[in-house]
């Protein structure tokens, strides 16, 4: 291999006179409108048509579903559509799944599962609704102690 010259290697050039690289005294052009507050993000956008969804997170750690009706949830108007974890029709097979031992839940394969492994985990079912409203009282009739 041959011998990289000083003038070469990265760590070795020195940043110009004043210590700046690039241009000083330039702001962000967004600065002022989050300062401001005038700044509008993603969850700030409503759109005509626009459908929420929310997802059922369980109450306590190391749950298990043993039964789960979503019939009342399902006939709430304004609720598109409740789907649930047991559903046959739908891959609900994680595609990001991570490799064996990168992370802590790396045998659950699905995005809904239905054993929680912590309280606070998304479990069992997801609300398609008109307004996020209409998905929590919905999530909120799935709700149901055995």
């Amino acid at each position: 291999m041959a011998a990289e010259s000083a003038e070469n290697k990265i760590w070795l050039w020195r940043p110009p006179e004043g210590g700046y690289i690039g241009r000083r005294g330039l702001r962000p052009k967004e600065a002022s409108e989050k300062v401001t507050g005038r700044a509008v993000y993603t969850n700030d956008v409503y759109l005509p048509g626009m459908l929420f969804v929310k997802i059922y997170h369980s109450p306590y750690a190391h749950a298990r579903i043993k039964s789960m009706d979503s019939s009342r949830a399902e006939a709430l108007s304004g609720v598109w559509s409740v789907i649930r974890y047991d559903d046959q029709d739908l891959d609900l097979s994680d595609p990001f799944k991570p490799r064996r031992g990168m992370y802590w839940f790396y045998w659950q394969d699905s995005i809904l599962p239905d054993t929680a492994d912590a309280q606070g985990v998304r479990v069992g079912a997801m609300v398609i609704a008109e307004s996020e409203e209409i998905c929590d009282r919905a999530l909120a009739i799935d709700r149901r102690r055995d």
